[in-house]
């Protein structure tokens, strides 16, 4: 899915909602409205727009004086965030996350021998995946022992980001204005509490695969930025969202 689309879907949900009664939007809209509100009276109206780039909801949408914040997907969307490695790194820190296992994120996300990425020869996936396989293993248990750091992630990741003033996800919606899931923060929340994830052989903090935007192997490097940059990914969102949808109250 490119930016446009998303872009695109997200003000085809605006207009569609924005200055419309409930009654006159449609079913799937509805529902959606219905999971994040519950029970509505048909004759209140809506009010709906975008929020600023920089937060993770797209939508603010307003019934009855109370605002809720809404996060788009749509497409083959997983990427859930990516930041600067560096501030990555502070992040873990502050979190009391060990210098070794630091250490072994920086090593896979540069893939060249060092953990600023001064290196000249970056590997591929596969090769530095095997070369940092029990590092990975020893992460991975680090990363994942304490729900509580793998809620903050969740946070900083999905439904907040960095900014802890900012606005956050109410809902998640996937889909189109004319079909599409709706997962609240409290059922997305409950399946991470009952949930483990520890058959994720990557490096994970729960459901949210780690890996750099960019690393260039065997390539030259395009862009310093993105080759700085770590992504958290979320396999097969879409399905995973749909489960928990359909299994947890609002």
């Amino acid at each position: 899915m490119s930016k446009n689309d998303g872009l695109y879907v997200e003000d085809s949900i605006l207009v569609n909602l924005n200055g419309k009664k409930v009654s006159e939007v449609s079913n799937n809209l509805r529902f959606m409205l219905k999971a994040i509100y519950g029970a509505l009276d048909d004759e209140a109206f809506i009010k709906c727009s975008k929020t600023d780039d920089a937060f993770k909801p797209d939508l603010v949408i307003e019934i009855n004086g109370v605002t809720k914040y809404v996060s788009v997907k749509t497409g083959s969307a997983e990427n859930v965030h990516n930041e600067v490695v560096g501030y990555f790194v502070d992040y873990l820190k502050s979190e009391g996350i060990s210098d070794k296992t630091i250490e072994t994120i920086l090593l896979y996300q540069y893939g060249d021998g060092t953990t600023d990425g001064s290196g000249t020869d970056r590997k591929g996936y596969l090769a530095i995946r095997t070369e940092l396989d029990k590092r990975i293993k020893q992460a991975n248990e680090e990363l994942n022992w304490n729900k509580e750091f793998v809620f903050k992630t969740i946070y900083r990741c999905i439904l907040q980001g960095v900014n802890d003033k900012g606005p956050m996800v109410d809902a998640i919606y996937f889909g189109t204005k004319d079909y599409g899931i709706t997962c609240t923060r409290k059922q997305l929340l409950t399946h991470i509490r009952r949930r483990n994830f520890s058959y994720f052989e990557n490096l994970h903090i729960g459901p949210l695969l780690l890996r750099p935007h960019s690393r260039y192997s065997g390539t030259d490097v395009k862009s310093e930025r993105n080759k700085s940059r770590i992504v958290a990914y979320w396999p097969n969102l879409n399905a995973d969202l749909n489960y928990i949808a359909n299994r947890y109250d609002y």
